[in-house]
């Protein structure tokens, strides 16, 4: 793909490119996100597969950088790790890049430490209620916001122990 290439004169292959850069310049893309989008602009298949492969080599579509960027950006909101891989996954990003970069957030992450955070600051909204719904209406939030039951109970024990101290 050259920039003399007949290709380059292809209507469809410049319209597929423009696509591509618009969608670019609001936000990183995955592979999957970039072909749907071609695909429902009536882009043929052949071109969708070229046009991916142009912009992964120029760099402008890495599913590891979008990765990278969706975790931080995700763990900004707080969300769960758990949401943050079904969204990965949704977006087509291949297991092994998920699970690679996830290890890697979790260096500089602590669920445990966000889920405590996000449990007091909506305790706050639940004055006034019996112990059992605070509880209820707790791990709904926090199992909405992606976080495991298991950590979830976790903190919800030492918030218990912690009220009868």
């Amino acid at each position: 793909m050259t920039g003399g290439s007949a290709r380059d004169r292809d209507p469809e292959f410049i319209r597929a490119k423009q696509i591509v850069f618009r969608l670019l310049k609001y936000r990183l893309r995955s592979q999957h996100e970039i072909q749907a989008k071609l695909l429902a602009k009536n882009i043929s298949g052949t071109v969708c597969t070229e046009i991916i492969r142009y912009f992964v080599a120029t760099g402008l579509l890495n599913d590891m950088l979008f990765t990278r960027a969706w975790i931080a950006s995700r763990l900004k909101k707080p969300l769960g790790l758990r949401r943050i891989h079904q969204e990965l996954k949704a977006k087509g990003i291949d297991e092994d890049i998920i699970a690679d970069e996830t290890q890697r957030a979790l260096g500089e992450y602590d669920e445990i430490v966000t889920i405590r955070n996000l449990a007091r600051r909506r305790l706050r909204q639940y004055r006034g209620l019996n112990r059992l719904k605070v509880r209820q209406r707790l791990y709904a939030y926090l199992i909405r916001r992606g976080f495991s039951s298991d950590l979830i109970f976790k903190v919800l024990r030492e918030m218990n122990s912690h009220d009868r101290e």
